[in-house]
């Protein structure tokens, strides 16, 4: 993973991805790893009453009203589950990507390497093959079945994406709903391609999901050439 990062070009907010892979390897590879799952809580502020409506609803008031979320850091127990799932890669201070918000610097993804905690050797040679120059973190994300993830944004602008960083992600399993996201023209669009890039700072969310949903989040240096043809 060499390859130059010259050429940038600016990323569109959101495109499927050209790119093959064993779906159903992988997700078998996956849910091995659910027993080690923990609870990526949202944020309370989301799902407050005079917040909810700011874009859009995925889940009534009740299920709002009942579900995970933390506040000031203490975590709050619903009846209803939002996100769970783990960080795949370590920094090099040993801080991984399994919290509630993924903190986006703008380095040259130094120090980062594979928790040799997961065995997860297809699921690293699948994101392996996708066209970055240096990879960061691989945040692994699921829905529970009857969960659901809010209207949210993960991204306050698009700097992150303004200086050769990417962020792809695989649907490994969809859990039988799409992702909808909120269009500049107000209407939402629904999304379930198997690999695609999103710059997150565009709101989204899940509605409830009758099976579970996994997802690959996948940050680092692009290679910009490769990416472009990728989205061609």
């Amino acid at each position: 993973m060499n390859k130059s990062t010259q050429g940038l070009f600016r990323q569109p907010v959101y495109a499927p991805l050209a790119f093959d892979y064993d779906r159903a390897a992988v997700e078998r590879e996956l849910l091995a790893l659910v027993p080690l799952f923990r609870p990526i809580l949202v944020n309370e502020r989301h799902v407050l009453p005079e917040n909810r409506r700011r874009w859009f609803m995925v889940a009534d008031d009740e299920q709002l009203d009942h579900m995970d979320r933390h506040r000031n850091g203490q975590a709050i127990i619903g009846r209803y589950r939002s996100l769970e799932g783990l960080g795949l890669r370590r920094g090099p201070t040993g801080t991984t990507m399994d919290d509630s918000v993924t903190t986006r610097k703008a380095d040259d993804c130094a120090g980062w390497d594979w928790d040799v905690r997961y065995d997860i050797p297809l699921t690293r040679a699948t994101i392996e093959r996708l066209p970055f120059a240096r990879l960061r973190g691989v945040r692994l994300l699921s829905l529970p079945p009857g969960g659901f993830l809010p209207a949210h944004v993960d991204a306050v602008d698009d700097s992150y994406w303004e200086n050769g960083h990417a962020t792809l992600s695989l649907l490994v399993a969809s859990g039988g709903q799409p992702m909808l996201m909120l269009m500049a023209d107000g209407g939402l669009q629904a999304v379930s391609d198997a690999a695609f890039l999103f710059r997150d700072s565009v709101p989204h969310g899940v509605a409830p999901v009758p099976g579970r949903r996994l997802l690959l989040r996948i940050s680092g240096l692009c290679d910009p050439a490769a990416l472009a043809q990728m989205l061609a």
